[in-house]
């Protein structure tokens, strides 16, 4: 007979990925994406979910428009809306590069500095948040 796994471990080992207009832009471990979400899109669709036991009042959105899926992309998808894009952002699609500790991948090229500044946010706004 094989070993058996409790739900709380098993739990702890799905991974869960995303993807933006066709591209993966993330995929982690559950426990470590709502502790820390380590893409702005990732951050976008948490901070815009309601909370389970709180009255909805209204949603938070990720600004900005969706991209036409007929367009083709030279860079990253979501740069058009990302709070914390860069030049090259738009001109080149960044790879998907693990994360320390191999908890994870995503395709950003700001992820390493992003990394834990993303947790909790509630709004990504893209006024506030861009350089240069």
């Amino acid at each position: 007979p094989g070993r058996r796994q409790s739900r709380s471990s098993a739990a702890s080992d799905v991974y869960k990925s995303r993807m933006y207009a066709g591209h993966m832009v993330g995929t982690r471990p559950a426990k470590d994406l709502f502790a820390d979400p380590g893409h702005p899109y990732s951050a976008g669709l948490l901070a815009s979910t309601p909370k389970a036991r709180e009255p909805v009042r209204s949603l938070n959105s990720i600004p900005g428009r969706l991209p036409d899926i007929h367009d083709l992309f030279g860079g990253c998808p979501f740069a058009s809306r990302c709070a914390f894009r860069e030049p090259r952002c738009e001109d080149e699609m960044p790879p998907m590069e693990a994360l320390p500790g191999g908890d994870g991948a995503v395709a950003c090229y700001r992820a390493q500095e992003l990394r834990g500044s993303l947790r909790g946010a509630r709004r990504i706004d893209a006024r506030e948040n861009v350089d240069g």
